[in-house]
């Protein structure tokens, strides 16, 4: 049944989507079905009543193709790639699946198109799918990368791994089992590259903010180890999974008045405190450092971001008004006696 609303919108009814257009969008909503009264709409009908259905999601021509995932499966079996594809499209509709005999042509086809995921089969003629994978790593390229294959041999796996592929999955079996595996496997690979990917772009923007002003960036764990830090810190030897306390001040334990330690221990949401020490040259440095801390989406404390300013020609310049103001003072006191 089709229902003209106005020259611009369309309803398409079906068992259960109604498909929206306009003279600019197209927007699939899924609905619940639910009787409702329309006797007092303009437009007229021949029934009094007619099943609409509620919104529930919406979903524009743009999103959809952001949901999308673009896959190349490799194999040299022409018959297992057909029956893949039509399994995994019926599986997920989201899946726009592209096929290659052979490792030569699946990088043609990565030349001239995009992808966020590749399934490839271990062995096959020429090159398999750990030499494809070792080609692809030794050329910087991360994409996502699943070795489906029928030779279920634990070593492969391990080096399938190392050199970086994000799944094995194994064909053999049940397919409703083994394709169910995959599906559930090629989203949570692609979904976890992109919020890496969304993440590094995050960190690069704000590590170009922070290396512009000259201060110091960094996560910390609640076990004090540097999850993150910009270059800055990280010429001072910042680096993953070390002691943040050992590394910046080269001490045996948690700083003194540790903003840090305030945020995990004592549940404080903010904190600001200035810190001074001596460096390798011998000379004073002063530190204004500021923490907060980082939730999870239930509100818990996972880490803490901490922001280190140098104030040291600040402290320098204070200094000087404080010893010229005291010259000063010295002098008046001494013609008025």
């Amino acid at each position: 049944m089709f229902l003209k609303i106005s020259k611009n919108t369309v309803f398409v009814s079906s068992n259960k989507y109604l498909l929206y257009t306009d003279t600019s969008v197209s927007q699939l909503r899924r609905f619940r079905t639910k009787e409702r009264n329309l006797q007092e709409d303009p437009v007229s009908f021949s029934e009094s009543r007619i099943f609409i259905e509620e919104k529930e999601n919406i979903l524009t021509e743009d999103s959809v193709k952001k949901t999308s995932f673009h896959i190349l499966h490799v194999d040299d079996d022409a018959s297992i790639l057909q029956v893949s594809k039509q399994i995994l499209m019926d599986v997920d509709a989201r899946f726009e699946i592209d096929n290659a005999c052979s490792v030569e042509e699946a990088f043609d086809k990565l030349a001239c198109g995009s992808y966020d995921i590749i399934i490839s089969d271990f062995e096959m003629p020429q090159k398999n799918g750990l030499q494809f994978l070792k080609e692809l790593r030794e050329t910087k390229n991360e994409i996502p990368f699943i070795i489906f294959t029928g030779k279920g041999r634990e070593e492969v796996a391990i080096k399938a791994l190392n050199l970086g592929a994000t799944g094995y999955f194994n064909k053999i079996g049940d397919p409703e089992t083994v394709y169910g595996e995959l599906s559930h496997g090629i989203v949570l690979s692609v979904e976890r590259a992109k919020l890496a990917q969304d993440l590094k772009e995050k960190l690069s923007i704000i590590e170009s903010v922070s290396e512009n002003i000259g201060a110091g960036l960094t996560i910390i764990g609640r076990d004090y180890r540097i999850i993150w830090a910009n270059k800055v810190l990280r010429q001072l030897g910042g680096e993953r999974n070390k002691l943040c306390y050992s590394t910046y001040n080269k001490l045996s334990d948690v700083c003194p008045d540790c903003g840090v330690k305030k945020i995990f221990e004592n549940g404080a949401t903010f904190d600001s405190h200035e810190y001074n020490n001596i460096d390798s040259k011998g000379e004073a440095f002063w530190l204004q450092i500021i923490v907060t801390p980082i939730r999870d989406e239930k509100g818990n404390v996972i880490s803490a971001l901490e922001l280190t300013i140098s104030i040291t020609e600040r402290k320098k310049a204070e200094e000087q008004l404080r010893r010229a103001n005291s010259i000063l003072n010295s002098k008046i006191t001494k013609k008025r006696n």
